[in-house]
């Protein structure tokens, strides 16, 4: 079965009954994720796919994975604004939102001011009030907080090379350095 076949076919199961399938859904396209992973081609085709797909239930996953390249080499910036595009003009549900907002601190706080000020006029701003409040916040927090975007970038060191483990990362820092040495 080809990707857009098995893609087509979890998004029918997914339509049919989203709040019963959910976990099944992101389970399997968890383990497509892994597979392709290590082929960056395969893996940004399978990204590109499933990030405006499934409302949008898997793109914290693929953000997971677009932050890391990007905090290796900020070349990678357009594949992040994409994946924060999808999402903001998404379904925008409330555990995607939870699950993005720890890494979208720990980017924000690295991003230069240039690029965050395009994202706004370019994206939040003509986005629905619920996603520009959801992303004002956040700004201001990464403004007004220094420490905090810190430990959210030093726990996403600590487990960026790594399939994403939201659990894991939701940690404090002092268990998180325990888990994973």
């Amino acid at each position: 079965m080809t990707l857009s076949e098995t893609l087509d076919q979890l998004e029918a199961a997914y339509q049919e009954n989203p709040d019963e399938t959910r976990d099944d859904v992101v389970a399997n396209l968890y383990a497509i994720h892994e597979a392709w992973r290590e082929d960056g081609d395969a893996f940004n085709e399978f990204a590109l796919r499933v990030i405006g797909r499934f409302d949008g239930i898997y793109i914290p996953y693929i953000f997971w994975e677009k932050l890391h390249a990007f905090f290796q080499n900020e070349e990678e910036r357009i594949y992040v604004y994409e994946v924060i595009k999808a999402f903001a003009n998404g379904t925008f549900e409330e555990l995607e939102q939870q699950m993005m907002k720890p890494l979208l601190v720990a980017y924000f706080a690295q991003e230069k001011a240039f690029e965050i000020h395009k994202m706004q006029s370019l994206i939040f701003d003509k986005s629905h009030r619920t996603v520009r409040d959801y992303f004002d916040k956040i700004l201001v927090f990464v403004h007004k907080n220094e420490q905090s975007p810190k430990m959210y970038r030093e726990k996403f060191d600590l487990l960026g090379g790594r399939m994403p483990d939201f659990q894991l990362y939701s940690l404090p820092i002092t268990q998180l350095r325990e888990q994973v040495r």
